[in-house]
């Protein structure tokens, strides 16, 4: 018979074998009596075990939670589509003092519709020309031309107010406008707007109808632009005064009229109202 030869392992030599470094895990192995498995043959191992085991495929929808399922329901908010009515004394400034009053809570849904209606009960044309400058709160300086509702624009010394509406806000429209001169700028208004100021004491009205509106002295009142003489004064900013120095009508283009929530803005730095007085 043929015979066939095995390859006996060559053992290596104990003079020329490698003893593990001490504190390797070689070392450490050996010292524990673990049987070692080669890198590559450890790896192929591995990849056998996991193809063998299926998959885990189910849906993450489908897998169990360790929290109970719960049922949370909420009732959606509905627009208020009844028309509301509104009573109060034929003043504009009283009617507008009753909408926040009745409906402070709901601005947007109520309050800036009941002054819009207010508004229009009353025909006010109180404006401002397209070259008015106010303050915004984020943008600095701007004209009025370019408020929007939702800007907040300086209004009494030092506060902001956000407009919730824009009564009026035509670029095209041609008006006659009042001129202020004050020691410090000029404030361009429609005559009928009213304007924080007092009565300069030394002004001679006796038998005017300003006067027997009016009484004279140096509170702060809320007066018609057309109303105002050289030598009156108007609030500025910092609620200090600034002298008139003279009054004058001009045409202008543009008709604004921003609502601010207070009823009140700062235009060329005077203290202005949303409003016209009373008729």
């Amino acid at each position: 018979p043929a015979l066939r030869s095995r390859a006996l392992p060559v053992a290596t030599p104990p003079h020329l074998a490698m003893p593990p470094r001490a504190g390797s895990s070689a070392a450490l192995f050996d010292a524990l009596g673990v049987v070692q498995l080669h890198p590559c043959r450890t790896t192929e191992a591995a990849n056998a075990f996991l193809g063998a085991r299926p998959a885990n495929t189910v849906p993450l929808a489908q897998a169990t939670s360790a929290f109970a399922q719960v049922q949370i329901r909420f009732q959606p908010k509905a627009e208020e589509l009844q028309e509301q009515e509104l009573h109060c004394e034929n003043d504009v400034a009283v009617c507008n003092r009753e909408c926040e009053k009745l409906f402070g809570e709901k601005v947007e849904e109520m309050e800036e519709p009941c002054k819009l209606a207010v508004d229009k009960h009353f025909g006010s044309m109180v404006c401002f020309p397209s070259c008015a400058t106010v303050q915004e709160r984020r943008r600095g300086r701007v004209t009025i031309n370019e408020i929007s509702v939702g800007d907040e624009i300086a209004a009494e010394r030092g506060d902001t107010s956000r407009v919730v509406a824009l009564l009026h806000h035509n670029t095209e429209q041609i008006a006659i406008y009042l001129k202020v001169s004050y020691d410090g700028g000029e404030l361009v208004v429609s005559p009928q707007h009213l304007v924080r100021a007092r009565i300069c004491p030394d002004l001679n009205v006796e038998g005017s109808d300003f006067a027997s509106k009016y009484a004279l002295g140096l509170s702060w009142t809320w007066l018609p632009a057309e109303d105002l003489r050289p030598g009156d004064e108007m609030e500025d900013a910092s609620g200090g005064a600034v002298r008139v120095e003279a009054v004058s009508r001009e045409r202008l283009r543009g008709a604004h009229a921003p609502l601010t929530a207070s009823g009140a803005l700062l235009v060329e730095g005077i203290l202005c109202s949303c409003y016209a007085p009373p008729v």
